[in-house]
């Protein structure tokens, strides 16, 4: 199965997004790859944010975005228009 999850709000800054919801993002990344090996994953990120930074397994393949995600601005029609 492939699986696609939007990692735009992960944030590896020491700031004010990282927190809930970001936090909730990489528990959830680290937990899925400790115990799925066999599942292909699409983990869509901001810019800056790739495979080195999270550490995640060979069958999750992180795709950083080309647009400016970290600005809601931008986010919010990439979740609503393009990710679709």
């Amino acid at each position: 199965m492939h699986i696609a999850i939007n990692a735009h709000l992960l944030a590896h800054t020491r700031s004010f997004r990282r927190a809930g919801v970001s936090n909730y993002v990489e528990a959830l990344l680290t937990h899925l790859g400790q115990i799925d090996r066999s599942n292909r994953y699409s983990i869509y990120t901001t810019r800056g944010l790739g495979s080195r930074e999270l550490n995640l397994p060979a069958n999750f393949h992180v795709r950083p975005s080309r647009l400016p995600t970290i600005n809601p601005r931008v986010r919010i029609p990439w979740e609503q228009f393009y990710a679709p």
